[in-house]
């Protein structure tokens, strides 16, 4: 049965990319049956992409997160080890260049931080949730924007595979804006306990 899956995934893959060489290393991509970008560029975006994010640009990105966290930090803080875990799976991903990931993951971490260090309740929605301890638009547009990414609508398809390949640019300031947000989730009660944010690498 995994084998199964595995074939069919493998060929969904070549009938969605044609693609002409084994990825990363294509020459010639044809997305949706239509040749979106020229050559050159393509190989860029493609390493960009598909390649190992090289090792100076990902200490660059952390050493922005840890920049974030440290500016933002005014006292003591609680923060539960779960929402502590997820972050830095969130910073991994970011690191990474997994925009979307990001996203999806910010909404996580804002959630069981504020479930665990400030409402107490297993049952609150996570839209109230959010509501009550972040107040703030620019929660409600991360919680949007990831509700978009994790539930598919069939009638408005939101994210597409030419946008996907196309658009990182875009998708990497959602992410950075996102990552803004969660740090800021953090230190909104200073006064508790401490920090774990930058404590462990």
């Amino acid at each position: 049965m995994k084998g199964d899956f595995q074939a069919r995934f493998r060929e969904n893959l070549r009938v969605k990319f044609r693609c002409v060489t084994r990825l990363p290393a294509m020459v010639t991509l044809l997305i949706n049956g239509s040749a979106n970008l020229k050559v050159d560029r393509l190989e860029k975006v493609t390493w960009k992409i598909f390649e190992p994010t090289p090792a100076d640009v990902w200490k660059k990105r952390e050493d922005w997160i840890d920049k974030e966290i440290q500016d933002s930090e005014v006292g003591s803080y609680l923060v539960s080890d779960h929402s502590t875990a997820l972050f830095f799976d969130m910073r991994r991903a970011y690191c990474a260049g997994a925009w979307i990931s990001v996203v999806i993951m910010s909404i996580a971490v804002l959630d069981s931080h504020f479930r665990e260090t400030e409402s107490g309740d297993n049952k609150i929605g996570t839209a109230k949730l959010l509501q009550e301890f972040y107040q703030s638009d620019e929660v409600e547009w991360l919680r949007k924007l990831r509700n978009k990414y994790v539930h598919m609508n069939l009638e408005e398809p939101f994210l597409e595979m030419n946008a996907w390949f196309n658009n990182q640019t875009e998708l990497e300031a959602a992410a950075t804006k996102a990552m803004l947000i969660t740090i800021k989730g953090f230190f909104l009660n200073p006064g508790t306990l401490f920090s774990q944010l930058t404590t462990l690498r």
